[in-house]
């Protein structure tokens, strides 16, 4: 899952306005609060599946992880006493990833990610002989040659 899960561009977050309405009662959340809640609910809906891991990812527009590309996994410790704050993700099967981030699955398979549109900034700042036609399959192809998300300068 990639963020923002507080997105900057939001109107309530913008204010600093975040208002839940549980049992008809209105109450304000500060962001640490409104991600918490949001990582609540991600555990409660993904407690009972099998053989599954839950990436949760950052992105810069996160107003409450407010790091440059590249960014740090999530700083979250849930405040719950059900669970040993330092087992918290193990039993959950939740993992807090950095942007960007690589992961193995089963120890053959390499997967990197992240929430950042780097084919946009690689096209834009990329010369091209041939300006003709779609410059986003050469960005990809490029990208996946050389494995690096940004154009490597040697």
């Amino acid at each position: 899952m990639t963020g923002p899960f507080l997105d900057i561009k939001n109107e309530c977050i913008k204010s600093g306005e975040i208002i839940v309405n549980s049992d008809g009662v209105p109450s304000y959340m500060d962001y640490d609060q409104t991600f918490e809640e949001m990582m609540k609910l991600i555990e409660i809906e993904t407690r009972n599946l099998e053989d599954t891991i839950i990436y949760i990812i950052p992105s810069l527009n996160d107003a409450n992880h407010p790091y440059p590309y590249p960014q740090p996994e999530y700083e979250y410790t849930p405040k719950s006493k059900r669970v040993s704050n330092k087992f918290w993700f193990l039993i959950l099967k939740v993992r807090l990833v950095s942007n960007p981030a690589q992961i193995r699955i089963n120890g053959e398979l390499r997967i990197a990610f992240t929430s950042n549109d780097f084919l946009v900034d690689v096209i834009k700042h990329s010369y091209f002989k041939d300006n003709t036609g779609s410059k986003f399959p050469l960005a990809l192809k490029e990208t996946l040659n050389q494995r690096y998300f940004y154009l490597k300068i040697s």
